[in-house]
């Protein structure tokens, strides 16, 4: 595994940690999350390179790379 997996995978376990901590309340809590997120990304960027960053994401949604498939997720990280 790549550092760049290892990273990925870190931070998801880390932000899965974070939602579950307030159950009843995920979408407020990846919003929250999104702020914080989009705050850091201005914060290092600036406003128009994150506009343009944001952009980008919107593209890849639309594209369906981060569509879910459960059939892709190996079941001993299905809870």
């Amino acid at each position: 595994m790549s550092d760049e997996e290892l990273i990925l995978m870190e931070a998801q376990v880390d932000m899965a940690e974070i939602i579950s901590k307030n159950p009843g309340k995920e979408m407020a809590t990846v919003s929250m999350c999104f702020k914080v997120i989009v705050d850091s990304y201005v914060a290092m960027l600036g406003e128009e390179d994150t506009v343009k960053f944001l952009e980008v994401a919107i593209d890849s949604v639309e594209k369906g790379y981060h569509t879910i498939n459960a059939e892709n997720i190996p079941k001993n990280q299905l809870n």
